[in-house]
């Protein structure tokens, strides 16, 4: 079984890191960057112990209570529950920024636990949203790689933007 980091070492080379589009930020502290101690974790093989399981939405403002935030940056994938207890901020819930302080990264979305060694990815994210449906379709892959059972949401092509909810049965990879 690979490492995380050689998982996704040939997403890192294709799709390279960029800044995040912060066009849409209202509150400073949405580019602060969580901690530890606030419910901030790195990713790494399956096993994924001590997370909430859930499943994806089937439409907006579902599963919110199980959505966890993730993002590739060049040396690990931050993850933290988007909406932490005790942990206030201004727009009520985590931004992906919070995830990388406002650093560079690959790319972001939303992931479920459907237990410990399977997850539900989707690429939404405003800040960091990969670029096209094979970047999507690739960092899926990485996930897999690394040992998960990954389900895409895959892309809305009617948006021209990855899914944000599960339409039928989910893709598994």
């Amino acid at each position: 079984m690979p490492t995380i980091g050689e998982a996704f070492s040939a997403y890192r080379t294709t799709y390279p890191a960029r800044p995040a589009d912060v066009s849409r930020v209202r509150f400073d502290d949405e580019l602060r960057q969580l901690t530890e101690a606030e419910g901030l974790r790195n990713l790494d093989i399956p096993p994924c112990t001590n997370v909430v399981f859930g499943g994806p939405p089937s439409s907006d403002g579902e599963a919110a209570a199980e959505k966890y935030l993730w993002t590739v940056l060049p040396s690990s994938i931050p993850f933290a529950l988007e909406l932490l207890p005790g942990v206030p901020f201004q727009r009520g819930r985590l931004a992906h920024t919070n995830l990388t302080g406002a650093r560079e990264a690959h790319s972001g979305g939303e992931m479920w636990f459907k237990d410990s060694e399977s997850i539900f990815i989707n690429g939404g994210s405003g800040r960091y949203g990969p670029r096209s449906p094979e970047e999507l379709e690739a960092v899926a892959k990485a996930f897999k790689e690394s040992g998960y059972k990954v389900a895409s949401m895959g892309w809305d092509v009617g948006v021209n933007a990855p899914a944000r909810s599960v339409r039928g049965d989910p893709k598994w990879l």
